[in-house]
């Protein structure tokens, strides 16, 4: 009973370590290692998608950020691009793209 139980966490370790991650794909994961974790393949897989997978937290960290951008880029009313790093430097000076000849 004893053996049965510690190959049931052995085998389910990648996704009790994804489960501690709070990963954001866990069901996916889980139905990943219950189906293909008897390959030795799938249970690597799945070991590897628990340890580097994308969490919850990182999720609210880039959108916190890209928010944080997004508010700077209105104050400072530039956007994310300025106007004129949009120019083609060419032989006869530096022309703006929207000016720039369509061939």
């Amino acid at each position: 009973m004893l053996i049965i139980l510690l190959f049931g966490i052995v085998y389910f370790m990648p996704w009790l370590i994804g489960l501690n991650r709070g990963v954001n794909s866990l069901i996916a994961l889980l139905l990943v290692n219950l189906f293909l974790g008897w390959t030795v393949i799938g249970w690597i897989v799945c070991m590897i998608w628990a340890v580097a997978g994308q969490t919850r937290s990182q999720d609210e960290y880039y959108r916190r950020m890209m928010s944080e951008q997004k508010a700077r880029a209105r104050r400072s009313n530039t956007g994310i691009f300025r106007k004129e790093s949009l120019a083609i430097t060419g032989p006869r000076g530096t022309v703006p793209v929207s000016e720039s000849p369509r061939g």
